[in-house]
């Protein structure tokens, strides 16, 4: 049983497409719909199992209850439950286990923890620091909300990247701490244990470690996406170019409603050098998002390998990328102005 994210679906939350053509876009059987109305202390609650090929409703429930933690989770449970019976889908235990599973007993610090999720996903310098606010709220709420520590852990991490603001040093120290906290709570986290991964790849080098983490994160957590990404990024650098390809591709599986998703596997496709497929996997992440940079960069990339210099030109996000014009230079026959323009102010 195969079930796209969260993140996947809310894309389609305005969307003007009917349960049949998004079905047939996730390539999944069924839809879950559903509106919520929260009113007091209670929540109403109304879900539809709709099968795509016929556009048929199979299922019905109504809910009507007082809003606590335990009734959030337990109704979470007792319709995954109840799906799952109803789709004859065989659940490992662990997988029944996790049903209504209680992350914290505080309503507040899990909206706290929601709102940072949202922020930390928008992936600039502005909403990571909000991101930050949202789950050291979410962790005073709740000191013992593992996953509250993991978003600052991730989000500390992220803030020694381009996409943040801090010496690497000042924010790996406090991702570390973080993370510890939060392996300490619940140490089969797979988003935590692949920060861990990511920590000892890049910050301490030690790719042995670091892959002992990816591979134990993706046992624990295989569809987690952030850790899929992650292992493909590394089997990418050490040359294992099949395997990164294959995770990156796991990764679009699970999450393919997300632009960065497809980035990742468009990277992967051009250390492998295969340009055209760079092409497709950049054209699915800008069909989600047409802003997406990183996109453009690595779509540009292979339009400059391939000869397709028309392309590059028209793509104004490659204005200035140090590589792809270089490349486009030489292969228009202008080595000299190439050797200008690396050695200009604009590239040194």
């Amino acid at each position: 049983l195969s079930v796209p994210s969260r993140t996947t679906m809310e894309s389609y939350r305005s969307s003007a497409m009917n349960a049949r053509q998004i079905a047939e876009e996730l390539k999944v059987d069924y839809i879950l719909e559903g509106s919520v109305r929260h009113g007091g202390e209670r929540v109403r609650i109304t879900l539809q199992l709709i099968e795509s090929a016929n556009d048929e409703h199979v299922w019905v429930r109504n809910f009507d209850e007082l809003l606590t933690m335990e009734s959030l989770f337990r109704l979470q449970g007792d319709v995954a439950r109840d799906i799952a019976t109803r789709l004859e889908a065989q659940l490992t235990p662990s997988e029944s286990d996790s049903f209504g599973e209680v992350p914290t007993q505080v309503l507040e610090a899990y909206e706290s923890y929601l709102r940072g999720v949202y922020h930390y996903r928008q992936f600039n310098p502005q909403d990571l620091r909000v991101a930050i606010e949202y789950f050291e709220e979410a962790s005073r709420l709740d000191p013992a909300f593992g996953r509250a520590w993991s978003g600052l852990a991730n989000s500390y991490v992220l803030a020694a990247t381009s996409y943040g603001w801090m010496a690497p040093d000042e924010a790996i120290a406090e991702a570390r701490r973080y993370g510890q906290k939060a392996l300490e709570l619940d140490p089969d986290s797979g988003g935590t244990i692949s920060l861990v991964g990511d920590i000892a790849y890049w910050y301490d080098y030690d790719a042995e470690a670091a892959e002992a983490a990816y591979l134990r994160g993706i046992e624990v957590d295989p569809e987690h996406v952030g850790n899929l990404m992650s292992y493909s990024y590394f089997l990418g650098t050490r040359g294992v170019f099949d395997e990164a390809i294959r995770q990156a591709e796991r990764a679009v599986q699970y999450e393919p409603r997300m632009a960065s998703v497809h980035t990742t596997l468009a990277w992967r496709y051009l250390d492998a050098r295969r340009y055209d497929d760079v092409i497709r996997a950049a054209d699915a992440a800008l069909a989600i998002d047409a802003n997406h940079a990183e996109a453009h960069w690595v779509r540009g990339r292979a339009y400059a390998y391939l000869g397709r210099y028309e392309d590059v030109d028209a793509d104004p996000y490659l204005e200035g990328d140090w590589l792809v014009t270089t490349l486009t230079l030489v292969g228009r026959g202008q080595p000299e102005a190439a050797r200008a323009w690396l050695g200009s102010p604009e590239v040194s």
